[in-house]
């Protein structure tokens, strides 16, 4: 199980790179959290549910940053 885990969070983080050194700080976590929880649930929907929020707010803060300039 956690050579899946290890090996999704890489190829996860893999696709994140663009986002420079703080992907790694929190890729990273979420990866293997995100991981973990499929393993032990395996359901896909809370974790698609919880991407979303996610980039919700990220997006949003953005928004504002772009705001602000």
């Amino acid at each position: 199980m956690w050579t899946a885990i290890n090996v999704s969070t890489v190829v996860r983080l893999l696709y994140h790179l663009y986002q420079g050194p703080i992907g790694i700080v929190t890729i990273v976590p979420m990866g293997l959290i995100y991981g973990y929880t499929y393993a032990r649930t395996r359901q896909l929907w809370p974790l698609i549910f919880a991407h979303v929020l996610i980039d919700i707010v990220g997006l949003s803060e953005l928004g504002r940053m772009l705001e602000d300039f």
